[in-house]
């Protein structure tokens, strides 16, 4: 059972729910006619399906439908619920990047009878601007008013239940300057109420409706917990003595103290705060969800974009990592959108030769997990979506402008601050974060050159098939990586086996701002002009396509990760990005968020109730785990990060005594490599993922026992 939540509880939680809801009517089935019914946009699709159902019924219900909603918060949640549905999934990559209005509108043409629903005259708006409540009221009336509807006499408003009565006042602001206005209606379609399982834990008690259509739990938890303050009418509040979005909502005192009763009860959960919704962020709310920690904590994931999506192209992740992932509930998903190569060939660059092979199917019973490449898109696509499944509250458009680490809080633009026991800045190379919390004289923040770039593009796999010289690199859908003298070609299959990525990495020498399409052709063709006729028949292919140079950066080793207080680490890229040789800078990303849960699972793992601890022992418990999570993490990158930049210099030596080291091995990809000389310089020719102690090394790697031995050297 939940350890913080009783019957008076789940009392409570219902009493606020139906009070949010302010159900005026539950359905539109025999409901009189209006002139408007407004379908305000949200991530509960028995809403939508409830408004056209009873449209279909009764075409002469209303005048006009107005379907509102830009992108706002509800959006990502929206899109998984589109491309869930057993029907709506059809056209959920046509619906993907759409305002909720236009998703909505989507379904309601394809799924229902719309035609004979606007025949007997009745209208369809589609609004699609509105990010909240309140300009959902502003932008309905601009598109009614923009067909001329100035004056209408009665009106049902449809949304979200947790932000019904929210809505309602925000349209009676909006018509508060008519003389009559119109006579609102709200209707949720059904009031949310909760009660425990037979499992012990919170579910839905919602007739006729599934739970798996509904909120995740601590998403409706953290949505009823949230709009009570902002129905307020003071100086915090959205009422006209606050921010003046809405009218004036008269809170019940009962409903008030029912909240403040919940609110004591839920204040005992730990809330961390993310930084980016990156593979670092979204790795360490998986982390931290699929944590034994008692009460589970209250992960809040800040997110400046508009709405969640990753650019990018294919990554390489490693067992260790994988593992992990797999652990957070997304093996099958992750397994069914990603490719095992058959092998890794390692070639000569101007003869094809195969210097060696890296068997990388074997690395599964080797280390415990397979070595995988991925779409980052599709990576990105798939936590986002467990995040969703697991409750963890994303939150999108939101740019953090500063951070309080001292007492755990981020502003963000506009004002807002947000409040958490730890926050985890996981906001990449590019991220303020890192600067903030070391500031001034505390040693070099910015990310540096590292002397390498690549060019990204991709070729067609059927266009490939159509060359008899290509056919042979699909076959075991083998990776292949030609080495040369400052240039080489990576490829492997991304995109369900539809493409190849390819990778061309080279001295950054050359100022590519500002290419077009031709001086990249021009600078790919100059690039591979040593390669083998294979790798020239692959660029024709390819560079038809984008291609893009990525200069690649580094962020120097920092003083520390964490800040003094025990109330903020970073990680990720922010903390450690490094060049790709080595296949680990995502797979790192990854260990990361698994170590500092970790961290807070052995510090926390003999208390049995968070509440009876005094805020002093609290503190030094967070202060204790933070700095074993550094104490893990930040000499382990650093080590990483170096071999990586050293194995890019290997990979592109030029001919000469070093080089051939390498080359023989590269003979011994699959054994423990002894070197001719037994020098033990020449052990610095061996190249990555082609040498056995370095695979052993970067992905025989224990997070949890590496953590564990820390804790006990520190703390005992």
């Amino acid at each position: 059972m939940n350890p913080t939540l009783d019957a008076t509880h789940v009392a409570a939680i219902n009493q606020i729910s139906e009070f949010l809801a302010c159900a005026q009517s539950n359905s539109l089935l025999q409901h009189p006619p209006v002139d408007v019914i407004v379908l305000c946009g949200n991530s509960i699709l028995p809403i939508a399906e409830h408004v056209f159902t009873a449209l279909e019924a009764n075409p002469d219900l209303a005048r006009y439908l107005v379907i509102c909603g830009g992108v706002g918060h509800s959006t990502d949640y929206l899109y998984r619920a589109v491309a869930a549905h057993p029907m709506y999934r059809s056209i959920s990559n046509t619906t993907a990047d759409l305002p909720e209005a236009q998703v909505l509108h989507a379904i309601l043409d394809k799924f229902y009878a719309s035609a004979s629903i606007t025949q007997t005259g009745l209208k369809v708006l589609v609004e699609d601007k509105s990010t909240n409540c309140g300009a959902n009221a502003i932008e309905a009336r601009k598109t009614l008013d923009a067909a001329g509807v100035t004056d209408p006499k009665s009106m049902v408003i449809v949304q979200d239940p947790t932000m019904s009565i929210r809505t309602l006042a925000a349209f009676q602001k909006v018509y508060s300057d008519h003389a009559t206005p119109p006579h609102f209606q709200t209707c949720p379609t059904f009031v949310p109420k909760v009660k425990f399982g037979e499992d012990g834990e919170l579910d839905f008690d919602v007739p006729g409706l599934k739970s798996t259509s509904l909120w995740p739990m601590p998403r409706f938890l953290d949505l009823v917990m949230g709009e009570l303050p902002r129905l307020r009418d003071n100086e915090h509040g959205y009422g006209p003595n606050g921010k003046g979005f809405i009218a004036h909502v008269d809170i019940p005192t009962h409903v008030e103290d029912t909240f403040k009763q919940l609110e004591s009860a839920l204040a005992n959960r730990r809330e961390v705060t993310i930084v980016g919704a990156g593979i670092a962020g979204l790795s360490t709310a998986l982390a931290l969800s699929h944590s034994p920690l008692t009460p589970p904590p209250r992960i809040t994931l800040l997110e400046s974009a508009p709405h969640l999506a990753e650019i990018g192209a294919g990554i390489q992740l490693t067992p260790q990592a994988v593992k992990y992932l797999f652990s957070f509930g997304v093996r099958d998903r992750l397994l069914a959108r990603s490719i095992v190569p058959g092998a890794m060939h390692i070639r000569a660059g101007k003869t094809g030769e195969v210097l060696g092979s890296v068997d990388v199917p074997g690395m599964e019973r080797e280390y415990g997990a397979p070595y995988i490449v991925v779409h980052r898109a599709v990576l990105h696509a798939i936590l986002c979506e467990r995040c969703a499944e697991v409750g963890v509250r994303v939150r999108t458009g939101c740019q953090v402008v500063g951070y309080r680490w001292a007492v755990g809080e981020v502003v963000l633009r506009g004002g807002e601050v947000v409040r958490g026991k730890l926050v985890v800045a996981a906001d990449g190379i590019n991220g303020a974060a890192r600067a903030s919390l070391l500031g001034d004289g505390e040693g070099e923040t910015d990310a540096r050159p590292t002397g390498w770039a690549a060019y990204r593009l991709m070729a067609s796999v059927e266009r490939m098939r159509g060359e008899e010289a290509l056919k042979g690199l699909l076959e075991g859908r083998a990776s292949h990586l030609w080495v040369e003298d400052g240039a080489s070609c990576m490829t492997y299959l991304v995109k369900d086996a539809t493409m190849l990525n390819i990778v061309l990495s080279h001295r950054d020498d050359r100022n590519t701002e500002g290419y077009g399409p031709e001086e990249y052709r021009e600078a790919v063709d100059t690039l591979m002009a040593p390669f083998e006729s294979r790798v020239q028949k692959l660029m024709d292919i390819a560079k038809d396509g984008k291609i893009v140079n990525y200069p690649v950066w580094a962020v120097p080793k920092l003083e520390r990760w964490t800040h003094e207080s025990g109330r903020g680490v970073i990680l990720g890229d922010g903390a450690h990005a490094m060049a790709f040789w080595l296949s680990m800078g995502v797979s790192l990303a990854v260990e990361d968020g698994v170590a500092l849960t970790k961290a807070l699972e052995l510090a926390y793992k003999d208390v049995e109730n968070i509440q009876a601890l005094s805020d002093n022992e609290k503190g030094t418990r967070l202060k204790m785990a933070v700095a074993v999570f550094e104490k893990a993490r930040k000499p382990r990158a650093e080590k990483v990060a170096e071999a990586s930049l050293h194995s890019g210099t290997i990979l592109h030596l030029p001919e000469g005594a070093g080089r051939e080291v390498r080359d023989d091995s590269l003979k011994y990809s699959s054994m423990d490599w002894i070197p001719r000389n037994e020098e033990p310089d020449e052990h610095r020719y061996a190249y990555g993922i082609a040498n056995k102690k370095i695979r052993d090394w970067c992905y025989g790697f224990d997070v949890k026992e590496d953590v564990r031995r820390k804790w006990q050297d520190q703390v005992g």
